[in-house]
Formats: C-alpha cells, structure tokens, sequence
C-alpha cells in the first residue's frame, strides 16, 4: 500500500514536472479564501474555487509558483450578481482582474487599491455603484476599463497617478464634477472614453499632454466652454469625439493640424462661427459629424480635399452660399446630409462624381433650379431627400436608373410636369414623397410595378384623372396620400385588398360615387380621409369593423342616409367629422362608446331628434358641433363632460348644460389648410388631415 501511494505521488511530480506548470502547486490559504468569499457573495459554486484546491482545477484563474493568484478572469454573460468582497484586496500579487458583463453590484470596495501589481482592471458591464477614489493607488495599471456601471461621484485628481495607463474607460456611469487637470498626467493613454457620464465643465487645457492619445471621447455629457485649441498639439488622434455636451465657440483652426485624424463628432452643441479652411487638411477623415450646432458662413471649397470620407453630416446648422462644385471630389462619401442649412444655389452636377453614394439630404434649405440628371448615373443610391426647397422643373427622367432607391423625398417643391413613366422601375422603393408640388397629368397605372412601396405621398399637386385599380396590387403599401388634387371617378374596390393599409387620405379631390362596403375589411386602418369631394349614398354599416381607426373624415360629400350604429364599435375614435352633407335621422346612441373621442362635427346636416344622453359619458370630448341641424337639447345628461372647452355652437343649442357644466366656452376655430411643418430627415405624412371642419 505504501509502496502505491509512493508511485502515484511520484506519477503526479512527474506529469506536473512534464506540462512545466506552476497550475499544480497548492492554491496559498489566503487566496482561496478570497475565490471562497467571492461565491458567497455571487451566490454561485465554480469549479475549483475552495481551500486545499490547486490552481489546475480553479476555473478562471491563474497562479504563480507560490500558489498565489495571479489573474482572474469571470465574465461574458456568467450573470453573477452581488458585490465584490473586501477581501479582494489580499490578492497581492494580482495581475489581472476581469469579472465584466456579469450583474456585480455594491460598491467597487476601497480595498482594491491594495492591488499594487495589478495591470490590468476590467469591471465594465456591471450595476456597480459608489466613487472611484482608490485609483489613484493602482499605479502599475495600463487598462481600465469600469465602464457601463451606475458610479457616482467626481473623477479624483489621483487619477493623475496613472502614468502608465494606455486604456481608461470610464463611460457610461453617472459620473460629475469637472475632468480634473491631473488628468493630463496620463502620458501614456492612447484610448481616452469618459462618454455618457454627467460632467461638466470645461475641456481641460492639459489633454495636449497626451502626445500618445490616439480617440478621445468625451461625448454625452454636459461640458461647456469651447474646444481648447491646445488638442491640435496631439498629432496621433485619429479619433475626437465631443457631441452632445454644452460647448461653444468656434472650431479650432489647428485642427488642421491633426494629420491622422479619422473620425470627429461635434454634433449637438451650441458650436458657432464658419468651419475653417483647415479642414480640407484632414486627408485621412473617414466620418465628419457636425450637425445641430449655429454654425454660419459658407461651407469651404477645400472639404474637396476630404477624398477619404464616407460620412459627411452638416446638417441644422445656418450654413449660406452654395454648395462647392468641389464636393465632387468626395468619391467616397456614401452618406452626405446637407439638410436644414440656409443653403442657395442650384445642386452641383458634379454630385454624380460621387459613385459610393447611398444617402444624399438636402432638404430644408433654399436650393433653386432643377434637379440634375446626372444623378441618376449615382446607382448605388438608396436614399435621396430634396425636400422643402426651391427646386422647380420635371422630376429627372433619369430616376430610373437607381436600381436600389428606397426613398425618395421631393415634397415641397416647386416642381412640375408628371411622373416619370420611368418611375415605374425603381422597383426597390419603400417612400415615394412628392407632397406639395405642381405635379401634374394622370397617376399612371405602371406606379403598380412599385410592389415593395409602404407610403405614396403625393398630396397637394395638380393630379387629374381617375385612381388607378391597379393600386390594388401595391400589398405593402400602408399611407396612400392622395389629398388635394383634381381626380375623379370612383373609389376602386381593389385599394380596399390592401391589408396592410393605415392611412388613407384623399380628401379634397372631385371623387364621386359610393362608399365601398368592402372597406370594412381593412383591419389596421387609423386615418381615413374621404372629406371634400362628392361622393354619395350612405355611410357603410361595415365601417364599424375598423376596429383601430382613430381618425374619421368624411365632411364635405353628398352622403345621405343615418349615421349607422356601428360607429359606436370604434372605440379608438379620437376625431369624427361627418358635418357638410346630407345625413338624416336621429344620432345613434352608441356615439356614447366612443371613450377617446375629442372632438365631433355634425354640423350642417339634415340631422333630428333629441341628442342621446349617452353623449355626457364622453369624458375626452372638447368639440362638439351639431351647429345647423335640427338636433334637440335633451332635458338632462346623466352626467358632464370633464372638458371645459365644448364649443359656443353646441353651447348656443343646450345653454343649460354649458351653464351647469361648462365654465368657459371659446369661440369655434377652423383648422389650418396646412399646418406648420418640422423639417424631417425624410418627409412623410405629417402635414396629413387637412380639411376644414
């Protein structure tokens, strides 16, 4: 037996001695029982980690000779939670410490700052919370990485210590105070990220300390002041990223200086003044944002030199003159927004130089001219928005050859003539806005081929003819905009197959002939719009299957007959308007249904009888208009409205109700034709429901 147990300490000695492993010494007490604190506090067992083990069977871990614990690595999604234990801090000969992207929380305790040797500290991706103050004390660190936390508190000055840090992420935490100046200390930091904490402040000068800095991000939080001009000193930065904070002034010409730059975001600031001629220097800029800030003056010939960049964003800002012929040059850009600027002067043809181009924003400024047809020599094109400008003249027959279009946004122009029968062939079209123009002729039928087409806007234009049937082969469309134009002829049963339809708008036309039953079978309906043409016959009983419709516009028609008890089943209703034709018979009760209904135009019909009583159980109703019907007060509601802004017409006919219920009756106001409208990245419906009450 002896004799055995002799062998099979010598075989152990001997596998040990042949891997050359320090795995196999005895983990040292002490160490262990920070790995035995460590699962008490995570409430986990892991393999290994007990007194009397040995660093081969502890997962996770690494040793020297000694036994004592070198490295410990515990993360991607383990999902261990509570804190870290105090007793961290006797792993004194601790390298690396990993344990991110688990569900840690507690405070990060003072005791880690016992860890003199370590180099490497990555807690990130955890709910950790409390301050940082022991940095200062890891001396030795070239990573650190804590973010993504909840850490509070200020960044302290010791951070300063940190002389041999390379990476230091602090991002994502809720960090305040200012960025101490000691941070500048940092020599040899090449990765800089305090992004989306809560400090403010300003820029320390210092940072142009930071000769080996290579991204610098600062983003998302609440520094003011301006840019120091003193980061132009930092020749390796290839990547500064300062958006979304509070800074001012103007942009440092010596960013002209920055040879390898790659990547600048100042977007969302308060930036003012032009951008500087130096930055056609940047040779090496691969994406330039630097939207939404009060930017001015012209935009420099010299951004031709950027021959390297793939985005390029300019957006709300108050840029003038016109745009460089010499944006031409930029043959790699594949996103350039121009969009909300103060920007004249026609578009330049050298545009179709630019055969990377996916995405191309004008919109929102004062072009004038036409649209150039060389940009349909640009086929890898997938977004063009040119809307709300000057622009006049045809749409470029040329359209046609942007195989992978997807939207295209020319509304509120001044453009003329029809649509393109090429138009037909961007068969890759999701957005077709034309709103607000001068388009004219029929709606070809060919607009059918557009069968991955969701919203066809070309409302307010000069339109005529009848809707095309074909339409009814559009299955993905969901907006069909057709309001304020000159068509006639009947509603085509086909639209009515579109089961993906929401939004129908065609108010304003010269429609004549029924309202088709077969509507009833579109289930995702919210808009209808049929107000202001002359149609007739009676309202449909199968509109009370459209069970989501929120809005209901049919004033201003021909429409005869009673309102159908059905309506009462449309329960998301916010808005009825049946006012302006010739309905008879009494108000249904089931009006009483409509809980979200704010307001409600009757008025002008051959409407009698006694208004129900049910109408009082409307608690969102603030208009309410039966002004030229024959409609009686009732001599009691079982209850008020909680609106206080019920209309003088209904006031006028049930003065007793608006006396008891109603404190304040304003006058009646008519809706605006066209409502103000936002400038938007891509215009779609949102100057929709135009028709008078």
């Amino acid at each position: 037996m002896e004799r055995a147990t002799l062998l099979l300490g010598a075989l152990l000695l001997l596998t040990c001695l042949a891997v050359s492993r320090v795995d196999c010494v005895p983990l040292a007490r002490s160490q262990a029982q920070v790995l035995v604190d460590c699962q008490k506090a995570w409430n986990t067992t892991i393999e290994g980690w007990k007194i009397g083990g040995d660093c081969s069977s502890a997962s996770n871990v690494m040793c020297d000779a000694q036994g004592m614990i070198t490295e410990i690595s515990v993360h991607d999604n383990l999902m261990f939670s509570g804190g870290i234990p105090d007793s961290i801090g006797n792993l004194t000969n601790l390298h690396r410490l990993y344990i991110l992207n688990n569900n840690l929380s507690g405070s990060i305790p003072a005791a880690i700052g016992n860890l003199q040797f370590v180099t490497e500290l990555n807690l990130g991706y955890n709910q950790l919370t409390g301050n940082i103050d022991f940095i200062g004390k890891l001396t030795n660190l070239r990573l650190l990485h804590i973010n993504a936390n909840q850490l509070s508190g200020s960044i302290p000055a010791t951070i300063g210590n940190l002389q041999l840090v390379t990476e230091l992420n602090l991002s994502y935490n809720s960090l305040t105070g200012t960025i101490p100046g000691s941070i500048g200390n940092l020599t040899s930091v090449t990765y800089l990220w305090l992004l989306q904490n809560k400090l403010s402040g300003q820029i320390p000068e210092t940072l142009s300390n930071l000769q080996s800095l290579s991204t610098l991000n600062l983003g998302y939080n609440s520094l003011t002041g301006s840019i120091p001009g003193a980061i132009g000193k930092i020749r390796n930065l290839t990547a500064i990223f300062l958006n979304r904070n509070n800074l001012s002034g103007s942009i440092f010409a010596t960013i002209g200086n920055l040879p390898h730059l790659s990547d600048l975001g100042l977007e969302y600031n308060s930036l003012t003044g032009s951008l500087p001629d130096s930055i056609g220097k940047l040779i090496e800029l691969r994406s330039f944002h630097i939207y939404a800030n009060q930017l001015s003056g012209s935009i420099p010939a010299t951004i031709g030199n950027l021959q390297l960049v793939t985005e390029l964003n300019l957006s709300y800002n108050s840029l003038t003159g016109t745009i460089p012929d010499s944006i031409g040059n930029l043959t790699s850009v594949t996103e350039l927004w121009l969009l909300q600027n103060k920007l004249s002067g026609q578009i330049p043809e050298t545009l179709s130089n630019l055969q990377s181009l996916s995405t191309l924003n004008l919109g929102c400024n004062s072009l004038t001219g036409s649209i150039p047809g060389a940009i349909g020599k640009i086929r890898t094109l997938t977004a063009i928005y040119l809307h709300q400008n000057n622009l006049n003249g045809s749409i470029f027959a040329t359209i046609g050859n942007l195989p992978h279009l997807s939207d295209l946004g020319l509304a509120y122009n001044s453009l003329t003539g029809s649509l393109p029968d090429s138009i037909s062939k961007l068969i890759e079209l999701r957005s077709l806005s034309a709103e607000g123009n001068s388009l004219n002729g029929p709606i070809q039928e060919a607009i059918s081929n557009l069968r991955y087409l969701t919203e066809l806007n070309l409302i307010n234009n000069k339109f005529t003819g009848s809707i095309p049937s074909t339409i009814g082969r559009m299955s993905n469309l969901t907006n069909l905009g057709i309001a304020i134009n000159s068509l006639t002829g009947t509603i085509p049963e086909s639209l009515f197959r579109l089961s993906s339809l929401g939004g129908l708008y065609m108010d304003g036309n010269n429609l004549s002939g029924s309202i088709p039953a077969a509507i009833g079978s579109l289930t995702f309906f919210t808009d209808l719009y049929l107000a202001n043409n002359c149609l007739s016959g009676t309202i449909p009983e199968s509109i009370g299957k459209l069970s989501t419709l929120g809005i209901l516009c049919l004033n201003g028609n021909k429409l005869t007959g009673s309102i159908p008890t059905t309506i009462g089943n449309l329960r998301y209703l916010t808005d009825l308007r049946l006012g302006s034709n010739s309905l008879s018979g009494s108000l249904p009760a089931s009006l009483g249904s409509l809980q979200l209904l704010t307001e409600m135009y009757l008025a002008n019909t051959n409407l009698t009888g006694s208004i129900p009583a049910s109408i009082g159980n409307l608690q969102q109703l603030s208009v309410l208009n039966l002004n030229g019907t024959a409609a009686t007060c009732p001599p009691d509601f079982s209850q008020c409205v909680a609106t206080q802004n019920l209309t003088s017409a209904f006031c006028r006919k049930c003065p007793s109700f608006c006396t008891t219920c109603v404190k304040a009756a304003p006058c009646e106001t008519k809706r605006a034709i066209l409502p103000p409208m936002p400038c938007l990245f891509n215009m779609g419906f949102y100057a929709l429901g135009l028709t008078l009450q």
